[in-house]
Formats: C-alpha cells, sequence, structure tokens
C-alpha cells in the first residue's frame, strides 16, 4: 500500500514539474544561452529548493498554522519582484541585432554559484511550489510514520525534480539543438523577459486581490 502511494506521488510530482513555469524558462534560457553545464547547475539548484521544501513539509507538518496561505502570499509578493528582476537581466542580455546577424552571442561569464542560487532562489520564491507542497504532500506524508517511507517522500521530490530540469537541459543545451536558436537569442531573451514579468504579474494580482487593496 505504501508503494502504492509513492508511486502516485511520482507521477503527480512529475506531472507538477513538467508544466511550464518559471522553473522551467529559467532552464531552458540557461541551455540556450549558455549551454548543458550551465544549465544542470541551474537544475541542481531548482531541485534543492524542492528538497528544502519536502523536507519542512515532511518534518515539521504538525506545525503548519492557520497564517501558512497568508505567509504564501507574501513569499508570492516577494517572488514576483524576484521574477521581474530576472525579468530585467533577461531584457538586458538580449543580444543586438547586428550580433544576431553575424551569428555570434557576447561571451557571458557566469560562476556557478550564482547559476546554483539563481536556480534556488526561482524555486523558492514561486509559491506555486509552496502550494504543492502545502497541499498535495501531506496527504502521503500522513498515511504512515516509518522513517523509510518519510525518506522516500523526500528522495522522489528531489530526484524526480533533478531528473526532469536535467534532461531539459541536457536536450536543449545539446550543440546541434543550440545553433538551431543562436540566431535567435534576442528574441527569445526578450521572450523569457515577457513570460517572467507575466508570471510576475499573476503573483501580485492574487496578493493584492486576496487583500483587497
Amino acid at each position: 500500500m505504501l508503494i502504492f502511494s509513492l508511486l502516485s506521488l511520482l507521477i503527480l510530482q512529475l506531472l507538477g514539474v513538467m508544466l511550464p513555469g518559471p522553473d522551467f524558462f529559467m532552464v531552458l534560457r540557461f541551455s540556450l544561452k549558455l549551454g548543458r553545464n550551465a544549465a544542470l547547475v541551474v537544475s541542481s539548484g531548482i531541485a534543492s529548493g524542492v528538497l528544502i521544501y519536502s523536507s519542512l513539509v515532511v518534518l515539521f507538518l504538525g506545525y503548519l498554522s492557520d497564517n501558512f496561505l497568508s505567509a504564501i502570499r507574501w513569499i508570492g509578493l516577494f517572488g514576483g519582484i524576484y521574477l521581474l528582476y530576472i525579468a530585467y537581466h533577461c531584457f538586458k542580455a538580449a543580444p543586438s541585432a547586428n550580433t544576431a546577424i553575424h551569428n555570434q552571442t557576447p561571451k557571458v561569464e557566469i560562476s556557478r554559484k550564482h547559476l546554483y542560487l539563481t536556480g534556488l532562489g526561482c524555486n523558492l520564491s514561486n509559491p506555486k511550489v509552496i502550494i504543492f507542497f502545502a497541499s498535495f504532500l501531506p496527504l502521503f506524508v500522513m498515511k504512515s510514520s516509518a522513517l523509510w517511507y518519510h525518506v522516500s517522500i523526500i528522495a522522489i521530490m528531489f530526484l524526480s525534480t533533478l531528473l526532469w530540469f536535467s534532461f531539459v537541459a541536457c536536450v536543449m543545451g545539446y550543440h546541434r539543438i543550440r545553433s538551431l536558436f543562436i540566431n535567435h537569442m534576442n528574441k527569445l531573451e526578450k521572450g523569457f523577459g515577457v513570460l517572467l514579468v507575466l508570471f510576475a504579474c499573476l503573483l501580485f494580482y492574487e496578493f493584492f486581490s486576496a487583500y483587497h487593496f
């Protein structure tokens, strides 16, 4: 019975991470812009965020208070600001038309630490991730008090996220696929920026509508 619950959780988690969101577009952006290795570091940061949230829910489920939804809304507000910050850098990093014509992109050196923290921050600031863990994960956690079962839940959440985004990074970061998009990085950077702005606006709308500002 517990094995069936873990398989159900795995399917639910995979469906969740496959839905396009800020994390997906972040990995896609770095895959096309900097290649597979950079996107893999970003993916590890995103998976680390999932590891943190899943561990908190498993370990401290009994301490979740009635004010949790209020905290989620405030996290969404700051998450929207963070997405706007990243969107600004997308617009700023968009290569010029002359650069795109000559099939060149400006050389960008970003440390592994910065890439990791970018992925981590994107995941931690996404209230949709928190709502997923607060709404669905407790249903699985409460089915057993066995240590191996709880460890398995955390492992499933972390590994499924890491494997999926690593897969995206490897596929989209493959040099032949990157070469198909390299001439369009100007439009892609701006497109990523627009998508992040839209996600941020949705978060702002949910925050202000909840408090009736």
